[in-house]
């Protein structure tokens, strides 16, 4: 299916649709296998994420015939989100009969999954950029070793 490798990205990074289509090929550092980037949140925002081993080929094939954005259209322009949800990913959730959730639900899968795996707070929150109300968070830091590791224990 054309752009299911969107799903799988969203799936392996916990990204929110909208930070996912406006993930540019600058924020993709394939010598360090992270992503840059985020928005919604302060804490969001040039995060780094790092490329699971399972997606790489899917970031590289997109970042091979990218303008700007990792996913752009057959005609190289940006894709907004109602778009993408309209002309991608509903459609494929309907040929996988999976019907009845979306985008978000993705990155609802990605935190449930990462919490099963008992990864501690602090990482997940970086992971997910989430804002901290715990002062002892903002004193904890983790490497992009770390944050690699938790990644890397994703299996779907």
């Amino acid at each position: 299916y054309p752009w299911i490798d969107s799903i799988l990205l969203m799936l392996y990074t916990g990204y929110r649709v909208s930070e996912m289509i406006d993930l540019k090929i600058s924020n993709v550092d394939l010598d360090n296998m992270t992503f840059i980037g985020g928005n919604k949140t302060a804490a969001g925002k040039n995060r780094i994420i790092p490329i699971h081993s399972k997606i790489m080929p899917l970031v590289l094939n997109r970042y091979k015939s990218a303008n700007t954005h990792l996913f752009e259209t057959l005609k190289g322009t940006h894709i907004g989100s109602d778009s993408y949800r309209v002309t991608f990913y509903n459609p494929i959730m309907e040929a996988l009969n999976l019907t009845g959730s979306g985008c978000h639900d993705l990155r609802h899968t990605f935190c449930s999954k990462m919490d099963s795996y008992n990864i501690n707070t602090t990482t997940l929150k970086r992971l997910m950029g989430h804002s901290t109300k715990d002062v002892t968070d903002i004193y904890t830091h983790k490497t992009i070793n770390e944050l690699r590791s938790a990644i890397e224990l994703l299996e779907y």
